[in-house]
């Protein structure tokens, strides 16, 4: 790697070597490691096996509706892989490989294009090398394949020519498909170079390829997003805020956010690889490699703002990185690109090294207060899923039954049984930590020691206390089995044991469910009250033993017969009007009459406190008989007031009605 000059042959020979290193050491990694998958590893790996049915039943429905926020390229390829080597980790693990492979071949081809060929190889080795990467390629996540996906976006953009090239230009566009069916934040790694590009264009025949390309891209993603279209981006928001609240993180805007990823920028991509880095930085602005400089600081600008905040999310960032620094290593002399040039592959085996066996030991950085790289040597430890799902199927009889997984440790969650139950089809539903009452569960695992991240420890210690304080729920749930694990805690399977019944009689028992009902109801109900207009309000329900209150005076009355008019048929309005046969109300089908009003004085009274509380200036309103006798005789008014024989009538009005007298508004 010291000459100036490689033929492509020995270029792609030397790629190859150094992927094919990495492929060995990650397979003899995963034989050793028996740590079960974590977390959001076990949510991918879960379903894999699921998609993995969905293609034995030909189902591309389920498979699309699968997911909310992952897309199924990845997850699905996997599974793919999974029906012709039925080994869920393996041929997961064997994707993400891949997916390594595809990045550094896109990082050599985009680094040759930009910086020559040995800038070219020196970027697909930094890389391929990179201590995050090489810690991403250990387990199944969607971020090493979407930093592929990106890498390769990029080589096809800069081929297509401006889009003046159509065959490239088509190739443009299923890239960018492929590259959202992989993972939503693609558009956020690739739009700045999209922008550039497309603003080069001078044709009419780019401006064509550009929409044959998106076209495309539309075609291939839009199965998939097409249901999602309008609430996958504020899900995507409300998921990261509540992850970034329950984590702690700073504010945005803060030195402690902005500082998050120029800290950990070291231990994620290398100290060779930083150096070269910032030297390519100035090369780039002096060269005006404007479209690599934007793919880097744009998106990590935005992601700096972000207040969730996960090396995860920096890691699409290291192909476009590892190109810059290869146009470093390209612009130094050759005495110093020879130095460069062995440094490189020193600290790269080191680091491959450190990060997958802890082998040398992993110092701190001076200064920053972090390492040099993330260690996960191979765990070989036991943490007996397989015998505490074998218990609680050999108790349930295989039958189905809901499980609750008191604790959130990543070795010992839900995600962990949930995906081994979906791996081996047990017929168990899973729940995390209840809350309130254990509600329709049957089973509890518990653990002593650590339960988890400190935002989800409150709950998993909250039930363990409860469950040691109260005998009567410690009865119901009676310990089935216990497990040490390698942490040091011991893990618990409780089992619902409901006994034939209580030993007391009905009266006693029927006593305290109602004493216990009325103590419960303040809590879920309220009683309904009518106030003097006519609204809705809440009382509190009254106090076990307390005398019932009275019943307010109804203000109705029974009707005599005759004074009820119910005429028959349905005569048409004028013909009512002109009889004046009055409609029967509700209350008049019910016989119930409203009596006469209160005396003058007090409605007069209430006329005017309704009239100051809701600010209206009230006239004073005549009641029903003087606006009778006022009335002309034979009119309309006298003759609905009066009635034909000259005598007043009790009419029956529905419920709710004005009263008489009430101020005319």
């Amino acid at each position: 790697m010291t000459s100036p000059r490689f033929r492509p042959l020995g270029e792609w020979a030397l790629v190859g070597a150094v992927f094919a290193v990495l492929v060995a050491v990650a397979a003899v990694w995963l034989a050793q490691d028996q740590r079960p998958p974590e977390w959001d590893h076990a949510n991918h790996l879960e379903r894999v096996v699921a998609c993995a049915q969905d293609l034995a039943r030909g189902d591309l429905r389920a498979i699309l509706e699968r997911s909310a926020f992952y897309p199924p390229l990845v997850i699905c390829t996997a599974a793919f892989a999974y029906r012709l080597a039925p080994s869920d980790v393996a041929a997961a693990q064997a994707i993400v490989l891949a997916f390594l492979g595809l990045g550094m071949g896109a990082v050599y081809v985009l680094g040759r294009r930009v910086a020559g060929g040995a800038g070219g190889v020196v970027a697909a080795v930094l890389f391929g090398s990179a201590p995050f990467v090489v810690f991403s390629s250990l387990r199944f996540q969607l971020d090493l394949p979407l930093a592929s996906m990106v890498a390769l976006a990029l080589v096809v953009l800069l081929r297509a020519e401006g889009f003046s090239h159509s065959g490239w230009s088509v190739a443009a566009g299923v890239v960018l498909g492929l590259g959202m069916l992989t993972k939503p934040p693609f558009v956020v790694y690739v739009l700045p170079a999209l922008v550039l590009v497309a603003a080069r264009i001078r044709a009419r025949r780019g401006l064509v390829n550009l929409g044959l390309a998106a076209l495309i891209a539309a075609a291939l993603a839009l199965p998939w997003y097409g249901p999602r279209l309008f609430g996958i981006a504020p899900g995507i928001a409300a998921r990261s805020f509540r992850q970034a609240a329950e984590s702690g993180h700073p504010d945005p805007l803060t030195a402690a956010a902005l500082a998050l990823y120029p800290t950990w920028f070291l231990p994620q991509f290398g100290l060779v690889a930083v150096l070269l880095f910032a030297v390519g930085l100035v090369v780039g602005v002096r060269r005006g490699q404007w479209l690599l400089l934007a793919s880097v600081l744009v998106p990590l600008a935005l992601f700096m703002l972000i207040q969730n905040k996960n090396l995860r999310y920096t890691l699409p960032l290291l192909p476009v990185a590892a190109v810059l620094a290869g146009v470093g290593f390209s612009a130094l002399p050759q005495r110093l690109r020879t130095l460069a040039g062995a440094a490189l592959l020193a600290v790269a085996g080191l680091q491959v090294s450190a990060t997958t066996f802890g082998v040398p030991p992993v110092p701190t950085v001076p200064g920053l207060g972090v390492p040099f790289l993330l260690e996960s040597a191979p765990m070989r430890a036991n943490w007996r899923h397989r015998e505490i799902l074998a218990r609680i199927v050999r108790e349930s009889g295989g039958a189905a039954a809901r499980v609750s997984v008191v604790p959130n440790d990543n070795f010992f969650s839900v995600s962990n049984f949930r995906y081994y139950a979906v791996r081996d089809g047990l017929p168990l539903g899973w729940v995390r930590a209840w809350d309130g009452e254990p509600v329709g569960i049957a089973y509890m695992i518990l653990k002593t020691g650590d339960q988890g991240p400190p935002w989800t420890a409150a709950r998993p210690r909250r039930i363990a206390e409860r469950l040691a304080a109260d005998p009567h729920l410690a009865r119901v749930f009676p310990v089935i089995g216990e497990f040490p694990l390698p942490d040091g805690s011991v893990a618990t399977v409780r089992a619902r044991r409901i006994s034939a019944g209580p030993l007391v009689s009905p009266a006693t028992l029927a006593r305290g469910m109602e004493q216990a009902i009325r103590r419960s109801l303040t809590d879920v109900a309220r009683r309904r009250a009518r106030g003097p207009g006519g609204d809705v309000r809440g009382a509190v329900a009254p106090e076990p033993g307390a005398p019932p209150r009275a019943r307010p005076p109804d203000r109705r009355r029974r009707c005599p017969r005759e004074s009820v008019q119910r005429p028959r048929g349905r005569p048409s309005r004028p013909a009512r009007r002109r009889t004046g046969q009055a409609r029967a109300s509700n209350d008049s089908r019910r016989g119930l009459c409203r009596l006469p009003p209160r005396p003058e004085g007090v409605q007069e009274r209430e006329r005017r406190a309704r009239a100051r509380r809701g600010g209206l200036r009230v006239q004073p309103a005549r009641s029903r008989r003087d606006r009778a006798r006022a009335a002309p005789p034979g009119s309309r008014s006298a003759v609905r007031a009066r009635g034909r024989g000259g005598q007043a009538r009790r009419r029956c009005r529905p419920r709710g009605a004005r009263e008489l007298g009430d101020p005319q508004l």
